[in-house]
């Protein structure tokens, strides 16, 4: 399971050392495939709000109501 999750963040981990080396957290100018393919993945849809928001309360309820 730890390797499936650092292969999920992966991606993420190219961002950071952009993030870190420019100071920015904007997209980059670049349209490369790589950043053309993160940014398509990264997209946020409204109707993922279907299976975030019950998740997130069972976490809260484990988290701080659960003794």
């Amino acid at each position: 399971m730890l390797l499936c999750g650092i292969i999920a963040a992966s991606p993420d981990f190219v961002w950071v050392t952009k993030i870190l080396k420019h100071q920015s957290f904007g997209v980059s100018k670049t349209t490369n495939w790589f950043n053309k393919w993160h940014i398509r993945i990264q997209h946020e849809y409204w109707w993922g709000l279907i299976t975030e928001l019950p998740l997130a309360a069972v976490f809260f309820y484990a988290a701080f109501i659960m003794p």
